[in-house]
């Protein structure tokens, strides 16, 4: 009998682990993990990313040792662009399916064949704000996330929602 109940134990055991949520990321995009912090965790709720988004504005942003030196709109220069998250995790841009993953509070897109990734500045329904680090072309970089001293280039897109 008390084989029986050390099994059971066993096996209720091994449930509970199996439905602990790792807190790493899914297969798909697993790859990110060395581009994105981390340590952050979601602070939206993501049924406010359930939506067709339109862009209505675009930021560039300059730090310098984490303090913002300047802020200039370029909306007019970046377009309008638009897309739509699904429920089921999948995103139309432009024709194109693909899939998204709101995970360590960023934005991921697999699309086209390549990943994007931003991070989530503030979602409410019918509006959304993401910020893209602007990597600098050719050469060495560290992200913002991991040492904010030097320049760092910001690029910040706002979406409204059509719900």
């Amino acid at each position: 009998m008390k084989k029986y109940y050390l099994l059971l134990i066993v096996a209720f055991t091994s449930l509970i682990c199996s439905c602990i949520k790792d807190p790493g990321l899914n297969d798909e995009f697993a790859d990110m993990e060395g581009w994105i912090d981390m340590s952050q965790h979601n602070r939206f709720n993501e049924r406010y990313f359930y939506n067709d988004w339109k862009g209505s504005k675009m930021l560039r942003e300059v730090y310098v040792d984490g303090v913002l030196q300047s802020s200039e709109d370029r909306t007019d220069f970046w377009g309008k662009e638009s897309f739509t998250l699904n429920k089921d995790h999948t995103i139309a841009f432009n024709g194109t399916k693909g899939d998204w993953l709101y995970s360590h509070n960023c934005l991921m897109f697999y699309i086209y064949g390549g990943y994007n990734w931003y991070e989530v500045l503030e979602s409410k329904p019918g509006f959304l704000r993401l910020r893209e680090e602007d990597y600098p072309v050719g050469s060495s970089f560290t992200p913002y996330y991991k040492d904010k001293s030097g320049e760092h280039r910001f690029i910040i897109f706002e979406y409204k929602g059509t719900e």
